[in-house]
């Protein structure tokens, strides 16, 4: 026990870690200007559905219905949630990128008309982050079930990863559709790096009822 808490609060704090190594990078590849407050204005809204999922928004009503059935009916619940958590991601996604610059200027209201532009076509990219956080909020579930905290547990330093390693290697050079889609690559990573351990469970993603 003392030993999964402890590979737990590492990943908390890597994750943490990397989150902050994100926004320092930021600052240092574009400086402390316009470009860089309109990237964090388009990610305001993406980041706080993360972190909101991984406050257990989502988990702490799905794990006691999980909880509750037997081995083969939690495939069947885990395999008919998918999809309709991934078509409300998508959802999500078409709103933030409909309504993406009236968004930007409710949340950002310094900014000047080039830094709306900035923001509202990063939110634009940005909105496509919302289906995986949905699916992994939703394939954390299983694994905390069966006391998997650590690798329920990674989603920040997944998200975080792509964005750093966007940044750390084309610095100066690095532009906010790249690091967007950087981060779109993390939301994505975030729910991918949990298939295996679903799959071994005995769930099959095509399997969806």
């Amino acid at each position: 026990m003392l030993g999964s808490t402890l590979w737990l609060t590492l990943a908390t704090l890597t994750g943490l870690a990397a989150g902050f190594a994100r926004e320092w990078l930021l600052v240092a590849s574009w400086g402390a200007g316009s470009q860089s407050d309109a990237f964090l204005v388009s990610m305001f809204l993406p980041e706080a559905l993360r972190m909101s999922l991984a406050a257990g928004l989502l988990s702490a009503a799905a794990l006691p219905l999980y909880q509750q059935r037997t081995a083969e009916r939690q495939q069947r619940w885990l395999g008919g949630m998918a999809p309709r958590l991934l078509l409300t991601g998508l959802a999500v996604s078409v709103i933030l990128l409909l309504s993406a610059g009236g968004l930007v200027r409710l949340i950002g209201p310094g900014l000047d008309a080039d830094g709306y532009a900035q923001a509202a076509s990063g939110l634009r990219w940005l909105a496509w982050c919302a289906p995986g956080f949905m699916l992994h909020a939703l394939f954390c579930v299983p694994l905390q079930a069966r006391s998997r905290f650590v690798l329920a547990g990674l989603g920040s330093l997944l998200f975080n990863l792509p964005p750093v390693i966007y940044l750390a290697t084309f610095s100066h050079a690095s532009t906010p559709t790249g690091l967007a889609s950087a981060c779109v690559l993390g939301s994505v990573l975030m729910p991918g790096v949990l298939l295996p351990a679903l799959y071994r469970s005995g769930w099959r993603p095509w399997q969806w009822q």
